[in-house]
């Protein structure tokens, strides 16, 4: 029987342990000390932000389409066999002491149950487990599948792990063929020879190479908002009236619909509006700065031909930013920058 979210969290104790099969049961081979604990957790009180050092074993970040089919899919039914997000609690005390846990496993999960209105839900707490194998936990989480005939993706997410933990001087892979052999045999037991070896291959004797660019969904930009935006640089959307900057907050990555919706604002208050950009993945023919432009560009296009066909006044809505998106590009993750990566650190500062 598939029981919705709202039901199943509602669920005592005793209920969830019966519903929910263990999934944590496939990483017990990391280690016999490692132990998990079903609770059920504020999702408020969870870091997720998916940067490079929390996903492990997925060199590039969920897509918005398989985060959106991961909502869909909670959203029809919860089923047991599934596995549960796992969550480790936070001892640094340098980090904000709202936030109780720091998530290992299930990014997407997570992002779904944002995406379903869900406040809490129920994880699997880990404890007692080394950070080597709290790496090893979410980069299995995301490669398991490969040690099976269910599909063959998981090979790009090992590389990217193993190539990670060589940097980080993990003391069981000293960038040697028997050593990551080794490895890959204890983290992925069971993988067959031919993508064993093509990992072997791979991995060895090359440099990590860091996932790069960052998409946005508005899970992401929630995210983003609480765990990594500096407080100068936080702003309201979703046509909410920020009191700061005294204009109402919308982000898309088109830039009708915020033209649109601020028209209709303006029409109704006189108030004006702003809106925060971004972009997909840049693919080989354009840059993260082109692109940038180029909606600057066709948003300035529009508020043109809008003025064509009679609008008296279309300063009723202004660029305030882009979302930071790439590391290499863009100066401060923690600040929305203009369209050439530069922080914009005067929030009356306009990235266009």
């Amino acid at each position: 029987m598939l029981y919705s979210l709202q039901e199943v969290i509602k669920f005592d104790d005793t209920k969830a342990k019966d519903f929910f099969i263990k999934s944590y049961k496939k990483y017990n081979h990391l280690g016999e000390n490692i132990k998990f604990e079903l609770v059920k957790v504020g999702l408020d009180k969870i870091i997720q932000e998916d940067t490079d050092d929390k996903n492990l074993g997925r060199e590039f970040a969920h897509t918005q389409l398989e985060l959106q089919n991961i909502s869909n899919d909670l959203a029809n039914g919860v089923k047991p066999w599934e596995d549960l997000p796992v969550i480790v609690k936070i001892n640094d005390p340098d980090i904000d002491p709202k936030f109780k846990y720091k998530l290992v496993a299930g990014f997407g999960t997570l992002s779904g149950l944002k995406t379903n209105g869900m406040s809490e839900y129920w994880f699997y707490e880990v404890s007692e487990a080394t950070p080597s194998q709290i790496d090893e936990i979410s980069s299995f989480e995301n490669t398991s599948h490969i040690a099976d005939t269910k599909y063959n993706t998981g090979e790009d997410g090992i590389v990217y792990h193993i190539k990670n933990q060589i940097a980080k001087k993990h003391k069981s892979l000293i960038n040697t063929e028997d050593s990551i052999l080794a490895y890959i045999d204890r983290v992925w037991p069971g993988m067959a020879a031919e993508p064993k070896g093509r990992i072997l291959s791979r991995a060895r004797n090359l440099q990590t190479k860091n996932r790069k660019f960052k998409e946005y969904g508005l899970p992401e930009i929630d995210n983003w908002l609480n765990e990594t935006a500096d407080d100068s640089a936080k702003f309201v959307y979703k046509g909410i009236f920020d009191k700061n900057r005294k204009a109402y907050g919308f982000t898309a990555k088109n830039v009708l619909d915020p033209i649109i919706n601020a028209m209709k604002k303006y029409n109704e208050t006189g108030k004006r509006s702003y809106v925060v950009l971004s972009v997909k993945r840049p693919g080989k023919t354009q840059s993260l700065i082109q692109m940038r432009k180029n909606k600057v560009n066709e948003f300035n296009k529009l508020l043109n031909e809008f003025k064509q066909l009679g609008v008296k006044n279309t300063n009723f809505i202004s660029i305030l930013g882009f979302m930071p998106q790439d590391k290499e590009v863009d100066q401060d993750m923690r600040f929305l920058v203009d369209v050439n990566g530069k922080s914009i650190k005067n929030e009356n500062k306009k990235a266009a």
